[in-house]
């Protein structure tokens, strides 16, 4: 059953195709050439696409654009997609703040979910990328550059 039918969302994520961010995106134009949809679209994720030295920016303008921008990831990194470390949100190759900028100048209206960031001394590791500390700072950051970017975070 199709997903414009159905209403089911269709969201592709470089991750599930093993990092291929290339092959993520040729997937997502080739089905909405082939299958025009409004309910097939991607999860960009800052990280991974930096890692593949995408402009992300431009990425965030193009696909939202496009009204293919369902779900954002606000994550950074340093590395290659073969070889990558995550850093908190200011401490990789992204320019967060610019990122922010480019969604709110492009009136995107998603969800935007700050993820992977360290683990803070005096945590445990049982969920890597996702304890309680780094958490919160990642969610305070994410809002900061929001409020100044404009958002209206009490929508």
């Amino acid at each position: 059953i199709p997903a414009r039918i159905t209403g089911l969302l269709i969201v592709l994520a470089a991750w599930m195709l093993r990092f291929d961010c290339i092959g993520a995106a040729k997937y997502i134009w080739r089905d909405a050439q082939k299958h025009p949809s409004p309910n097939s679209g991607i999860t960009l994720c800052a990280g991974t696409m930096a890692t593949a030295g995408e402009d992300i920016p431009d990425m965030i303008r193009h696909f939202t654009g496009n009204r293919k921008l369902f779900f954002a990831h606000f994550r950074d990194v340093v590395g290659t997609p073969e070889k990558f470390v995550e850093t908190f949100h200011e401490c990789g190759q992204n320019d967060q703040p610019a990122i922010i900028r480019a969604y709110r100048s492009c009136g995107y209206e998603g969800p935007i979910r700050s993820d992977h960031v360290p683990t803070m001394e005096g945590e445990g590791n049982e969920n890597p990328g996702y304890e309680v500390l780094g958490r919160l700072y990642g969610i305070g950051y994410l809002k900061g550059l929001m409020h100044a970017a404009g958002f209206d975070l009490n929508d």
